[in-house]
């Protein structure tokens, strides 16, 4: 069985007795150690005498209320409590196994007064390999040059070298090469290489979206055989593929659109967003016949959509929705902002 402190056998304390002799006047007499009137026992003639009635004690000054017959040692005290420490306990113990425990309630405190500093020092054979403590009320747990403080008026978990009692900046990895975390999950950003605005990584995120071919004035009745597109954002940025493969279309006016991009783009009035297509069949025999022209694909100022373009060196043009076929199918990717 442990215990804290020496164990219950070793005693810290003596009781004290102090032994006087009466001369019949005398009512004040001087006690080894300070007192109070029910902590002693007072006799007198082999009488015990009552606390309060027959005798009061302030500090070490014993008075009697009436002065005690003459004798030789015929008044003795016994100090009773509280108890006279003649043993100094020792400033440490050492503990084999120690468990703290309480039922819905603080099991254990460990307080440090007046000053910052360490509260818990850990050793390992009898070296120190860690420390508990406090820096301006914050709570920290330190190995040497590395540690976390928990810093409540910002709400933060900072970097913290207790060899140096100060927060470190730049200068604690999280994991390591071989040693990497799993999982980060953030409701906010993350700050790269500064921790300016332009180094805010506020969003990242992959998914599907599903292109659908429509008109600008009016909508066709499509027929579909194939649609599937794919998108990353990283922070305003979005990039989007897709494919498109019609089994019939008919109807519908103006110029032919791809709807459904996953983000809205950009309201700047400088934005511009082009893409490149890849791959395209199934469109009337006047579009894209001339030599040196480029399909591209577009993507206009807050819109979700994209246009297909024919240009050359003197000029471009939109497909419209009269220029596509029933075969029409088209691969496509297109990167834009968002706001």
């Amino acid at each position: 069985m442990s215990y804290v402190g020496n164990a219950p056998a070793v005693a810290y304390t003596n009781t004290v007795k102090d032994t006087f002799s009466g001369n019949g006047s005398t009512v004040a007499f001087t006690l080894s150690v300070p007192t109070t009137t029910n902590n002693v026992r007072v006799v007198v003639e082999n009488v015990i005498q009552d606390p309060t009635v027959a005798y009061s004690v302030s500090g070490t000054t014993l008075t009697f209320t009436s002065a005690p017959p003459s004798g030789t040692d015929n008044i003795y005290v016994v100090h009773l409590g509280p108890a006279v420490q003649t043993v100094v306990p020792p400033d440490s113990v050492t503990i084999t196994d120690l468990n703290a425990y309480a039922d819905g309630a603080v099991a254990f405190t460990a307080n440090r007064a007046s000053s910052d500093g360490t509260i818990i020092d850990v050793q390992k054979d009898g070296s120190s390999v860690g420390s508990i403590g406090t820096l301006f009320g914050d709570l920290y747990v330190a190995t040497g040059n590395t540690g976390i403080r928990c810093v409540d008026a910002n709400r933060s978990i900072s970097a913290y070298d207790s060899s140096a009692g100060a927060l470190v900046d730049a200068a604690v990895d999280l994991g390591y090469a071989s040693v990497r975390y799993k999982d980060l999950y953030l409701s906010g950003g993350v700050y790269l290489g500064g921790t300016g605005s332009a180094n805010l990584l506020d969003d990242y995120e992959e998914g599907t979206w599903t292109p659908t071919a429509n008109g600008s004035v009016s909508s066709p009745s499509v027929g579909y055989s194939l649609r599937v597109g794919y998108y990353t954002k990283i922070g305003r940025l979005v990039n989007a593929s897709g494919i498109l493969v019609l089994s019939s279309i008919s109807g519908g006016s103006g110029t032919f659109r791809l709807e459904g991009l996953p983000f809205t783009s950009s309201s700047a009035t400088q934005n511009f967003a082009v893409g490149t297509i890849g791959q395209m069949i199934g469109f009337t025999s006047n579009i894209g016949s001339d030599a040196g022209q480029t399909l591209v694909a577009r993507v206009e100022r807050a819109d979700t959509a994209l246009v297909i373009m024919e240009s050359d060196e003197a000029a471009a043009q939109e497909f419209l929705v009269a220029d596509i076929l029933s075969n029409f199918q088209v691969r496509f990717n297109v990167s834009y902002f968002t706001d």
